[in-house]
């Protein structure tokens, strides 16, 4: 059998796959059977479930993920059997609530879970000592006004300079 070019082939084999299987096909299963690619395929299921030409069903699990099950109609009884009927939407609206939806949201600090034991701070706190001095030496506080002249410095070769040119 050939991959299907046309969707209402597509919809055609599908219908006629679940015909086949009274306890339920995945998404995956049928992609495979088809031979169509799985996002194909699952948008095609989702407009024949709305349309009401098949019944999608997650039956709940206790670990592990839960898959989508799809049934024909005629096997209405073994979908009621693996789970509720419209289970999966509630189910899956849940989990779009708990995402994020603005970058803000994303970005805002998560709760941490409280540590078992308090919080043992082991090592001093860090002090930048990079631009402390260990010991300031006095320079012009610690001489006479007028003695810093005559020093070498910058300060006495402009008085220098300035009692040339008078």
């Amino acid at each position: 059998m050939g991959c299907p070019k046309s969707e209402t082939r597509l919809r055609t084999l599908l219908l006629a796959a679940l015909d086949r299987s009274p306890s339920g096909r995945t998404t995956t299963s049928l992609a495979r059977e088809v031979c169509s690619p799985t996002k194909r395929v699952a948008g095609r299921l989702a407009e024949m479930q709305r349309a009401g030409r098949l019944i999608g069903v997650v039956p709940k699990v206790e670990s592990g993920r839960q898959i989508k099950l799809w049934f024909a109609l005629q096997h209405a009884e073994q979908a009621a059997a693996a789970g509720p009927v419209g289970w999966a939407a509630a189910a899956t609206k849940r989990q779009t609530a708990k995402r994020a939806t603005t970058i803000a949201q994303a970005m805002a600090p998560k709760p941490m879970r409280p540590a078992a034991e308090p919080v043992r701070i082991t090592a001093p706190p860090f002090v930048d000592r990079r631009f402390t001095p260990e010991r300031v030496e006095p320079f012009f506080s610690a001489m006479t006004p007028g003695s810093y002249l005559r020093t070498g410095s910058a300060i006495e070769a402009a008085y220098a300079g300035r009692e040339g040119k008078a």
